[in-house]
């Protein structure tokens, strides 16, 4: 192959490689938040990448304008990567009928979305999702919510706020607003338009809410709401709203109308008693009337989960309650409520944080190679290690000169060099190199497992 002929060792953005180090660390992650699922009684599940397009397609905001589409000689459906966990899990649930509900599942998984790359924000990201299905508004949403701030915790991130507000909150604003149907538009879209305007509040500001707020329609199915000044004035009072979770309730109760805005709030009142119930430090849970999710299927509580010290990356852990979303799939109703936490994301911004400790290896031992004529002996030594639950190896490179061992060693983030040549075997031990400590001791060869287990505890 000529130089021209080669292909250039590009990537499309969005989409990223993550080395030893990045790897270590992400697994980390996942093992922790995965502990936590399971220390709140959750069950793993798993679903594929792919999903016939009909199956993810029709949920409403942008998404369906996010699949990546597949094409198959092999399907006469249209195949597509999946967006979200979510999407799949209602699939799954609506076709295992004797499935045992309530049913609680995680899930790891990557996800893909067609859309602009930029700070936080990636094409492919794994997604790590705590749901509850068949369980009623209350108790569940708290559980969910305890969950996610139990998996920050453990994570070791202090400065968090897990951000909660319910739609049928929102629906009871838009009644105060009065808005109804126009023209062709369902109030259902309109309410939702206001959704996705209040949703957007992070982004564009206070001015630019109030500028799309006002906004009037270009023709008859344009969603524009063209609130007056009257109208958005109520909007930004709503806004306003401060005080502590339980003041911001009252105030929101006497602003809001319709039954429907006032079962929300009633939801917000019993979640946050059972968080106080649960032991949930009161601090980590803020009621924020500006969180709205900007997909269509949640139903009722929503939460958003940022970093205080980080704001503007967006919220690293989401979700809310979906009740109709398997009603696409199923005869009957069933009810759902979860919480997905973007690993990719979350990452990226703890790595801005200076909060993820990288590690090139975590290996605790390599043998160097000193004699060939001995390599037996090392190779013993490595599997009795390994056999006690020791990390090791034994230096497999064609540079066999104890400083390329050694650089190799310390690149590769090794704990301790093994050394052992005839001085040692005549001594009946082995040299042990700490190479962050810079210091080397002999170690007895029926000493050398229980020794490097106690420098590993």
């Amino acid at each position: 192959m000529s130089k021209d002929e080669r292909v250039k060792p590009s990537q499309p953005g969005g989409f990223n490689d993550y080395g030893p180090a990045p790897m270590i660390a992400r697994t980390r992650m996942v093992d922790t938040i995965r502990r936590t699922y399971e220390l709140f009684g959750f069950q793993p599940l798993d679903t594929p990448c792919v999903e016939f397009a009909e199956v993810l397609l029709g949920e409403g905001g942008d998404t369906d304008k996010e699949v990546f589409r597949l094409v198959s000689p092999e399907e006469d459906k249209e195949l597509a990567l999946r967006f979200d966990l979510t999407v799949p899990l209602a699939r799954y649930v609506a076709a295992n009928t004797d499935l045992l509900l309530p049913f609680k599942r995680y899930q790891i998984g990557l996800v893909f979305r067609g859309e602009k790359p930029q700070a936080g924000r990636f094409r492919q990201f794994m997604q790590v999702d705590a749901d509850i299905i068949g369980a009623r508004v209350g108790l569940a949403d708290a559980e969910i919510i305890a969950v996610t701030v139990g998996a920050m915790e453990a994570l070791g991130i202090e400065r968090f706020v897990v951000r909660i507000n319910d739609r049928k909150v929102h629906e009871g604003l838009a009644e105060a607003l009065g808005i109804q149907t126009r023209g062709s538009l369902p109030r259902g879209e309109l309410v939702n338009e206001l959704l996705r305007v209040l949703d957007k509040l992070d982004k564009i500001g206070r001015d630019g809410v109030r500028a799309e707020l006002a906004r009037k329609p270009e023709h008859e199915n344009d969603r524009s709401l063209k609130l007056s000044a009257a109208q958005i004035e109520l909007v930004d009072r709503f806004l306003d709203i401060a005080g502590d979770n339980s003041a911001k309730l009252d105030q929101v109760a006497g602003m809001i109308r319709g039954e429907t805005g006032k079962e929300g709030v009633a939801e917000l009142r019993a979640i946050l008693s059972h968080l106080r119930d649960l032991g949930v430090n009161e601090s980590r849970v803020r009621v924020d009337l500006a969180v709205a999710r900007g997909l269509a299927y949640y139903t009722g509580p929503v939460l958003e989960t940022t970093l205080s010290d980080l704001p503007e990356i967006g919220s690293v852990a989401s979700g809310g309650r979906y009740d109709d979303m398997i009603g696409r799939f199923h005869a009957n109703p069933i009810a759902a409520v979860g919480t997905s936490i973007g690993l990719d994301r979350l990452f990226d911004a703890l790595g801005k944080l200076n909060l993820v400790p990288l590690v090139e290896s975590e290996v605790d031992a390599l043998v160097v190679v000193f004699d060939a004529a001995l390599l037996p002996r090392y190779l013993n030594t490595v599997g009795e290690l390994r056999r006690a639950g020791i990390s090791a190896e034994v230096y497999l490179g064609s540079d066999s000169g104890f400083k390329a061992q050694m650089r190799y060693g310390l690149r590769k983030g090794v704990k301790h060099l093994v050394l052992c040549g005839e001085d040692e075997i005549a001594k009946g031990g082995v040299q042990v190199k700490d190479l962050a400590a810079r210091q080397q001791e002999f170690v007895k060869a029926e000493e050398l497992i229980a020794y490097l287990q106690k420098k590993k505890a």
